[in-house]
Formats: C-alpha cells, structure tokens, sequence
C-alpha cells in the first residue's frame, strides 16, 4: 500500500521551550545543553514511580538523558494547559508508556492522574530533543544525527531499491547520500511511530518511494498496512536540518478530517 502525503521544512525557533502552532498539532525541541539547569533538582518535578524507572535507567547509564526527556516534556505540557503556571506544577505532569503490545513504549500524558487526550510522540539523540502532540491525529517524531558512516549509507539491508534510489539521485541533498540517507532514516522511524509500530516489522516495512516538489511517497507491508485505521489515512511530514541533526514530525489523519 502506498500513502501519499506532503513534506516541507519547518522554521527555526529560538526559545527553548516554546510551543509552536502546527497544523492540528504542537512541537518544540530543543538542545539538551539548555535543559541543564532546567534539569538539576529533578527530584522536585519526577513522580514516584518516574524516580523508581530513573534508578533502574541510571544502572544503564541512561539516567541523564532520561531526566532531560522528562523536564522537557513536562514543561511543554505544563505550557500547553496553564501558559500562565496558575495552577499546574511540573510534577503534576507525568509521562507513562505503554508496556505492551504494538505500542510498547508509546508515551501517554497525564495530568494530575488524568489521561490528556490526543497522540504523543518523544524523540531524543545524543544532543537534542523533539516532542509533539496532536488531538485529531496520530503523531510520530524523530530526531537524528547526521550518518557519518558510508557502511551504513551503503548498506542495502537497511535501505531498500526505491530508496537506494533517492540516497543516489541527489535528488533531495545534491551531492550528500549522507544528509539524504539520514532524512530517509528518520521519516521511516518517524512514520513507524505515528503508526504505533516503529519498525518492529523490519526495517524495510516502511519504505520512502519518493520524495519530489513538496510530495512524499511511503510504501507499508502489508503487515503494517493492516494497522492503519482507514485506507484514506493521510500523511503530513516536516522536517528540520540544524547542524548535524535532523528533527522530523510525522502526522497522520484520516482524509475526511484533513479536508474537512
């Protein structure tokens, strides 16, 4: 199956927690480098049960990035429901993900034990963080640093025929496979998560057909199309080059909606 959609390059933002207005939905990203006196009496903002996964996280030396990821996205909550901190503390904010199934580590907002409708999607890399939230669709974002390896640029098990194909025109970064392969990379893991199957189903599950004047083609297995929602489902991607990382946003509605 292949869905079509569109994908344009969305503008720089300044602020470090500032939301921006998408088209039925809301991001922000930001360098961890800014969050880290935002991040240092964490102790203050994390639940119980959010201490109790960064002791088991810290254990695997991942404990600074999960503190980062947490004090961004409670912030941008607590932005998005009280812009004039009234009521709302950032403890009163809390991130929980699915433990099974398909969706197993999808986050699920909640507020004051509250389930917040809509999609969220988390994404973090070595440096930056992007988070997004949308109530009429399904969201999927992802942030990458730049490949610098030409093995991995080169390596058809990961990259199928089509997109061999984009990696080589030049079509999209003239003369850079680096910068192509990686934008490539990140739509398919940004895609994967707005379905709620990131790329479990393999890597080339989720293939970029074509990427041409504003349009994108992606073609699902059929194990992944049999998630979707409706065969009408439509796809909206932005991206964002700064430096050596790429910041991608992935929504997808069903078409009824989108023209509504």
């Amino acid at each position: 199956m292949i869905i079509q959609g569109e994908i344009t390059c969305f503008e720089k933002r300044q602020d470090k927690i500032e939301i921006v207005e998408g088209v039925w939905h809301r991001y922000a990203y930001t360098f961890k480098e800014d969050l880290e006196e935002h991040s240092r009496n964490y102790e203050e903002f994390l639940s119980e049960e959010e201490l109790s996964i960064l002791k088991k996280k810290e254990r695997r030396n991942k404990g600074k990035e999960y503190v980062h990821s947490r004090a961004f996205a409670k912030e941008f909550f607590r932005q998005m429901i009280d812009s004039e901190h009234l009521f709302l503390d950032m403890k009163d904010v809390e991130i929980r993900n699915d433990v099974n199934g398909l969706t197993k580590g999808k986050p699920r907002i909640h507020v004051n034990n509250r389930s917040i409708k809509g999609s969220t999607s988390l994404s973090h890399s070595d440096s930056s963080i992007l988070i997004s939230h949308g109530k009429n669709c399904w969201m999927g974002v992802d942030v990458q640093e730049v490949i610098t390896s030409e093995a991995i640029v080169e390596n058809e098990s990961i990259f199928s025929f089509e997109e061999r194909r984009i990696i080589d025109s030049g079509e999209c970064f003239p003369k850079n496979k680096t910068l192509t392969a990686t934008l490539i990379w990140s739509i398919k893991e940004a895609v994967g998560k707005a379905l709620g199957v990131g790329l479990s189903l393999g890597l080339k599950s989720i293939s970029v057909m074509e990427i041409r004047n504003g349009q994108i083609w992606i073609n699902l297995i059929p194990e992944v199309e049999n998630v979707l929602l409706s065969p009408d489902n439509r796809l909206i991607i932005y991206y964002k080059q700064q430096g050596k990382t790429f910041f991608v946003i992935c929504c997808m509605f069903e078409k009824a909606k989108l023209e509504a």
